[in-house]
């Protein structure tokens, strides 16, 4: 039965390297490393078939100065959300946001999936397990939005909090220095919910 297979995916857990290497040398069958969320119903990005090899590596991320990358909805007013890639350099790279921005768009097929920005991290957070956190980077991202339109609106901020509720989703906490109407306004017209706190 084998003869007839192309392909494996390995997902749920890390593959050791070892394995990685000596399955396809001895039956000929390429593994392909997959990454998969309950929510997303099994694989959610499965490595390329004609890519390069990189052990370990899910997705996009072949620029040679990453070590981890991930990309989570930033909340957008007209889009609903746009894509924000997060990255973690590996140890002695350099690298500027631009430069990974620019790599980025011209190797992401597909338009609505490229990302507006990269931000690059010292370290990216990360479960007890050791999968990537990406709630608490959507939680910054939030925080984030809610500080640029307060910025355009010359309204003063004095602290911003953005958590995810149980019963209602993502929640920001505004305290705002100034008058907080033109905010709450323009806040209205994203998907989380504000509350303006004294």
């Amino acid at each position: 039965m084998l003869i007839r297979m192309r392909q494996w995916i390995c997902g749920a857990a890390p593959l050791p390297e070892e394995l990685f290497r000596e399955f396809p040398r001895r039956t000929g069958v390429r593994v392909l490393e997959a990454y998969g969320l309950t929510e997303g119903t099994c694989a959610s990005s499965v490595n390329p078939a004609d890519a390069a090899v990189r052990v370990g590596s899910i997705g996009l991320h072949e620029h040679p100065a990453v070590a981890l990358a991930a990309a989570v909805g930033r909340p957008d007013a007209h889009a609903g959300e746009v894509p924000v890639v997060y990255v973690q350099l590996t140890p002695g790279a350099a690298a500027t946001e631009e430069e990974l921005l620019a790599y980025a768009t011209a190797h992401v097929g597909e338009r609505a999936a490229r990302p507006r920005v990269v931000r690059i991290v010292d370290q990216l957070p990360t479960t007890a397990v050791g999968k990537i956190f990406k709630p608490s980077l959507v939680l910054r991202e939030i925080e984030d939005v809610c500080m640029a339109v307060a910025e355009e609106l010359r309204v003063p901020l004095a602290s911003v909090e953005a958590a995810q509720d149980p019963a209602r989703g993502h929640v920001v906490r505004v305290r705002a220095a100034g008058e907080p109407d033109a905010l709450r306004r323009a806040l209205a017209a994203f998907s989380f919910h504000t509350e303006f706190v004294d």
